[in-house]
């Protein structure tokens, strides 16, 4: 799902304007909300680098304005805003990266039974509490590439976990073919057979 055009923004920018722009985060799509003075703009953008790099040109185009002008709010829903901060840490754009306990605890912010009411009351928090909150900072490569990791290590771990459960729950059950084949099949599975491999990954990393 690509962005649509903008259609109900007619005010002309002037060089003290700030587009305030809120993010509301889902797995396949982000909902953004435009706030430009007292106008509103809704667009939803597929979840990748490439629409959203797509959307943010046209902002700038539309509006002819620099990143600079630009303020955007989105909220830390984990590997879901990791394309959202890949195509907006760039450039001087003031990105802010917001704690939906921050969100949750604000007073008014309460959520709303869509992703676009959602979008909406971000971008009016981020205008509200602009001189209270930090800018977005991109951690060292170092530092992102062993969050991947320890992402990757507790996703695994699930797996080892129920795989175990599977096991420990087959031991209750009368000896017979399927029996043994499902625990056979869960103690062969790459990752019960990677465990403590997968334990090590993250330092084994940080000591090459």
């Amino acid at each position: 799902m690509m962005f649509q055009p903008f259609v109900n923004l007619t005010h002309k920018i002037m060089h003290e304007d700030k587009i305030f722009i809120g993010a509301d985060v889902s797995k396949l799509t982000i909902d953004f909300t435009l706030l430009l003075n007292d106008q509103v703009e809704h667009q939803c953008v597929e979840n990748t680098v490439a629409a959203l790099s797509s959307y943010l040109k046209a902002v700038k185009r539309r509006f002819k304005v620099k990143d600079a002008s630009i303020y955007l709010g989105i909220e830390n829903t984990g590997r879901y805003s990791w394309p959202a901060l890949r195509a907006f840490s760039c450039g001087e754009l003031k990105l802010h990266l917001l704690s939906p306990l921050h969100l949750s605890k604000s007073q008014g912010l309460v959520r709303g039974k869509s992703d676009l009411v959602d979008s909406q009351r971000i971008a009016r928090f981020l205008k509200k509490n602009l001189d209270e909150l930090s800018l977005y900072q991109k951690p060292r490569e170092v530092i992102e590439e062993l969050s991947l990791l320890l992402a990757r290590r507790n996703k695994l771990q699930k797996l080892i976990k129920a795989e175990s459960a599977t096991i420990e729950e087959m031991g209750q059950v009368s000896k017979g073919r399927v029996r043994s084949f499902i625990i056979a099949d869960s103690k062969k599975s790459v990752c019960f057979r990677a465990s403590d491999d997968i334990q090590r990954l993250p330092i084994s990393l940080i000591n090459a």
